[in-house]
């Protein structure tokens, strides 16, 4: 099983001239083995037959013809009527951004969601069951999966960003210095993914970006509840004083899977994300089904405006 999340932070110019504290590394590595704990259970939650398998693990089947067990997702398209009901239905989030954007206030990616209050969920819900396509798209996660059940929707949340934006403009700065900026894996092991484009989305206007086939066919490793248990705590970021937790770590716990920023050019692993990515356009009601153990991102939103659902399931 290839690991897309380990770096070598010993030789890495971000961390080069940081010391490690012997208490630091004490205290710090006590917290990250109970929250490596933490996020375990918190798959339990949401993909129970998953976190049985972590223990008692089971020959794992292939799917035949499951484009997400063989790439790590799948598209499908949702009927225009249901994409017009539902951006007619967040309307108001709509509304809000516009100020937030006008007024300069979307710079950093939070600023960019809005997870939607239970009324909106529920009538957003139900308008995507309603749609043939997306049954499809729960039949083929359960088919990936080998549930009895199809997946359920926990949440969903609406991002909203264009390209006058500061945490757009940031990005693009970002990436000029690291080709890498910005890719990662969810920390939320268990959880499932359908992102749901509500407006046209081009190569200049922020594609979901997949690097194919970097899912371990679903099976997450000791590196990926480690990496969970550090962007949780928050020690993975570049501030200075995390620099200082996350060199005080041991080795095998110097993980993230918030990592692409750390990534440097034309070493062997971003070379390898950087060739198998796939850039996913398509216009309004083009529906993403993947797994997020998959390397991924959003892409750069270079000009226009973009609007996109995030819907996360529970596999139970």
């Amino acid at each position: 099983m290839k690991v897309f999340n380990k770096i070598d932070y010993n030789n890495s110019d971000d961390y080069n001239n940081i010391e490690k504290k012997f208490f630091l590394s004490i205290k710090w590595t006590i917290i990250i083995l109970f929250k490596i704990i933490w996020v375990y259970l918190r798959q339990l939650k949401y993909d129970p037959k998953g976190f049985l398998s972590n223990f008692f693990p089971q020959k794992k089947l292939v799917v035949k013809n499951n484009h997400i067990e063989n790439t790590g997702f799948e598209v499908f398209k949702v009927s225009s009527e249901v994409i017009n009901k539902i951006n007619d239905n967040l309307k108001n989030y709509y509304d809000e951004y516009q100020i937030r954007s006008k007024s300069n206030n979307v710079v950093k990616f939070d600023d960019t969601l809005f997870k939607l209050e239970r009324n909106k969920f529920l009538t957003v819900k139900n308008l995507l069951l309603s749609d043939t396509s997306f049954q499809k798209a729960l039949n083929s996660i359960s088919d990936y999966k080998k549930l009895k059940t199809k997946p359920k929707m926990n949440f969903i949340s609406l991002q909203l960003i264009s390209s006058r934006d500061d945490y757009a403009k940031k990005r693009i700065e970002l990436q000029k210095n690291r080709s890498c900026e910005y890719m990662h894996i969810d920390s939320v092991i268990g959880q499932f993914k359908i992102l749901l484009y509500l407006t046209k989305v081009n190569i200049d206007n922020g594609p979901t970006c997949i690097c194919v086939n970097t899912h371990n066919k679903g099976k997450p490793s000791i590196e990926h509840f480690i990496g969970g248990a550090v962007d949780n705590l928050g020690i993975g970021k570049l501030d200075n004083i995390n620099k200082k937790i996350f060199k005080s770590l041991p080795k095998f716990f110097q993980i993230k899977n918030d990592f692409g920023s750390d990534l440097e050019n034309n070493t062997d692993m971003s070379n390898f994300l950087i060739t198998n990515e796939k850039k996913l356009i398509g216009d309004e009601g083009t529906a993403i089904a993947f797994d997020p153990l998959s390397v991924h991102r959003g892409g750069l939103v270079n000009e226009g405006f973009r609007a996109i659902l995030q819907i996360s399931l529970s596999l139970k």
